[in-house]
C-alpha cells in the first residue's frame, strides 16, 4: 500500500509482455524512406527512357543523313555541270543520265530526277540547319551540303543555346572533261 491507504496504480496491474510491433513513428520512418526510393527509381527510369528516345532519334537522323549523302555524292559524281543557285538553297546537277535538282526547303532535302517515270526523294534532317555551298567555282565543278544541327538537349538544362555539330558533305563531279595525263619522257 502506499501513503493515504491506497495502493499504487502500477502494482495492481500485473506486467504487460512485450507485444512485437512498430510504432507510428517507425511506420512514418519507413513509408519516407520508401517514397524516396521509388521516387529516385523512377526518376532514372524517365532519364533513361528519355536518353534512349534521344539516342533513337539521333540514329535515325545519322541514318537519313548518311543516306543523303550518299545520294549526292552519287549524283554529282555523275554530273558534267553543277549550277548552285542562289540563295544555297537549291542545285542542279546537269549533264547525267538525267537532270536532278536539289531543294532545301526548311529542314528537309527534296531530290527530283527528272528521268522516266520521275522520281522524288525527300530526307526529312528535324531541327537541323540546311545550305549549299560551292567552294571551288573552278573547273571540276564540285559542291557542299553543310549541316548544322544541335547536340542531344539531354545533356544540356540550361536556357544558354545549344551547342551544334556541323556536317559537311563535300563532292566532285567526275564526268568532267580533264587534261590528259602527260607523260614524262
Amino acid at each position: 500500500m502506499s501513503r493515504g491507504g491506497q495502493r499504487s496504480l502500477n502494482a495492481s496491474r500485473p506486467p504487460r509482455p512485450h507485444r512485437p510491433g512498430v510504432s507510428l513513428i517507425e511506420l512514418l520512418v519507413v513509408i519516407t524512406l520508401l517514397t524516396a526510393v521509388s521516387v529516385f527509381i523512377g526518376h532514372t527510369l524517365l532519364t533513361l527512357f528519355l536518353a534512349e528516345r534521344a539516342a533513337a532519334r539521333d540514329s535515325l537522323l545519322d541514318r537519313r543523313l548518311c543516306d543523303l549523302a550518299l545520294q549526292l555524292r552519287d549524283d554529282v559524281h555523275r554530273a558534267a555541270e553543277v549550277v548552285l543557285l542562289p540563295p544555297g538553297t537549291q542545285v542542279e546537277l546537269r549533264g547525267g543520265d538525267a537532270p536532278i535538282t536539289y531543294t532545301i526547303s526548311g529542314d528537309v532535302v527534296e531530290r527530283r530526277c527528272s528521268s522516266t517515270p520521275p522520281r522524288r526523294d525527300a530526307f526529312r534532317l528535324p531541327g537541323s540547319q540546311l545550305c549549299f555551298q560551292s567552294p571551288q567555282p573552278n573547273p571540276p565543278p564540285s559542291l557542299e551540303l553543310v549541316v548544322a544541327r544541335p547536340l542531344p538537349q539531354l545533356l544540356f538544362t540550361s536556357a544558354a543555346p545549344l551547342p551544334q555539330t556541323v556536317i559537311t558533305v563535300r563532292a566532285t563531279a567526275a564526268r568532267y572533261p580533264r587534261e590528259p595525263a602527260k607523260v614524262a619522257p
